[in-house]
């Protein structure tokens, strides 16, 4: 685009004083030339690779290098083409404008990256188990991407205590031991540069780490051979980054595909039907009863990072709305908060929760935060169903496992279908719990609560 409109700008603007000395094919060839030789640097100087637009330094230094090389080439070129009419104010003109316009285009990508670096990225906070080279790349690397990953230290057996690395304290300790101090540092991943079939312990270590609500990845690499159940889900540095778990939303292509589908649904709902249905909800719950139309309350979600999570007012205002699940035939349920509890209405605020990006049209439902911290302590794996975003409905849901859990056995099946949604996910299967949470709205469904 800067490349079409500095050149077409500089024709215009200087078509008179040219006064017809530069033919409209001449012009096409010089354009063309000019194109060219613009792809041709930005290839030699790799500025569309991963590596240079890994970080914004990386991008201006390799735009500049890439701009130089072309405006040198190309008025040379452009000389040798206009030998008796050589047109410097074109030229002045054609590479003011690109300037102009790159120098405009460099501002919003560095403002649009900062933005999203402070207000959409989360950083993920990341330990590392081994001591050897692979380590030390991993621990380099992490230190490179500051903006993605914040590096809490790195755990060996042989490691001196008071050393550092990369901006990662080395702690000398058995791997197991790591785990308290992750939690203690809120750490999110765990990475290991041991393999589970050369090191038995790291085995339990897993085990240990998700009832923490911890991943724990293997890192292996380049030429190693990999034997046993492991998934690939991605490279760092062309280590390939291995798990024991089937997790589809670990890679970014799914991730952008499930973020894309809860944009456009979600601002479908919000515009085509919470547009009007709000407002006649509203009136209807003030009228039946006192207190707020929304009921807002602080849920668990990705990471068991708490979140505010938005409803219509089903109960009458109550002191134990955040301690105490509602039950069948619950006196505080008002009679249309009935209603919108059975077909599930009272949920659709959490649309909002969608679009803002703290929740999913489809995941594992959100608990209260009592709630997770009671049946992290007694279900095996709970914590696992927090590796993904929190949903409006979900695959336990749509199996008869949503409303009261009064029963361990009730929480322990839902955590099993969350934990089997987190490893089979596809787009096709989003779209199926939709349309069956859809059909069991409309009939009803006996639990809901």
């Amino acid at each position: 685009m800067i490349l079409n409109v500095s050149y077409g700008s500089a024709w215009v603007i200087s078509a008179a004083s040219m006064n017809g000395e530069s033919t409209l094919h001449i012009h096409i060839l010089s354009f063309t030339l000019f194109t060219a030789l613009w792809l041709f640097f930005a290839a030699a100087t790799r500025l569309y690779t991963f590596k240079a637009l890994s970080t914004i330094e990386k991008i201006y230094r390799s735009s500049w290098r890439t701009i130089a090389a072309q405006a040198v080439v190309f008025v040379s070129l452009y000389y040798m083409l206009h030998q008796q009419h050589f047109h410097y104010t074109f030229l002045l003109l054609c590479y003011a404008v690109a300037a102009g316009l790159w120098i405009l285009n460099r501002l919003l990508l560095t403002y649009i990256t900062e933005f999203i670096f402070k207000k959409v990225v989360s950083r993920r906070k990341v330990l590392i188990v081994g001591d050897d080279l692979h380590s030390r790349q991993l621990a380099a690397y992490f230190d490179r991407n500051k903006s993605f990953y914040s590096l809490a230290g790195i755990f060996s057996h042989t490691a001196t205590a008071a050393s550092s690395s990369a901006g990662g304290s080395l702690y000398s300790s058995i791997p197991v031991d790591c785990i308290d101090f992750a939690s203690q540092h809120r750490v999110t991943d765990i990475y290991a540069t041991t393999l589970p079939q050369e090191g038995s312990e790291l085995k339990y270590l897993q085990d240990v780490a998700e009832n923490k609500g911890m991943r724990l990845l293997f890192v292996a690499s380049r030429h190693q051979p990999v034997t046993g159940s492991y998934h690939r889900i991605g490279y760092i540095d062309a280590m390939p980054v291995l798990s024991l778990r089937s997790e589809p939303l670990l890679k970014p292509r799914n991730i952008a595909r499930k973020r894309l589908f809860d944009l456009v649904f979600s601002t479908l709902v919000i515009v085509l039907l919470m547009s009007w249905l709000t407002p006649l909800l509203a009136i209807i719950i003030k009228l039946t009863s006192k207190g707020p139309v929304f009921f807002v309350q602080q849920r668990s979600g990705k990471d068991n990072e708490p979140f505010w999570c938005y409803k219509f007012r089903s109960m009458v205002v109550n002191e134990s709305s955040d301690s105490v699940q509602a039950t069948r035939g619950d006196s505080r349920i008002t009679a249309i908060g009935a209603f919108m509890r059975r077909t599930s209405i009272d949920e659709l605020p959490q649309f909002f929760n969608v679009w803002m990006g703290s929740m999913s049209v489809v995941g594992p439902r959100p608990h209260m935060l009592r709630h997770t911290e009671e049946y992290s302590a007694i279900v095996k794996r709970y914590l696992v169903r927090h590796y993904l975003k929190p949903g409006i409905t979900g695959w336990a849901q749509v199996n008869g496992y949503r409303g009261e859990t009064a029963e361990v056995r009730l929480m322990e099946k839902r955590v099993e279908y969350d934990i089997e949604y987190l490893e089979q996910w596809s787009l096709m299967q989003d779209v199926k719990i939709i349309f069956m949470t859809i059909i069991n709205a409309l009939r009803g469904e006996e639990n809901a609560r």
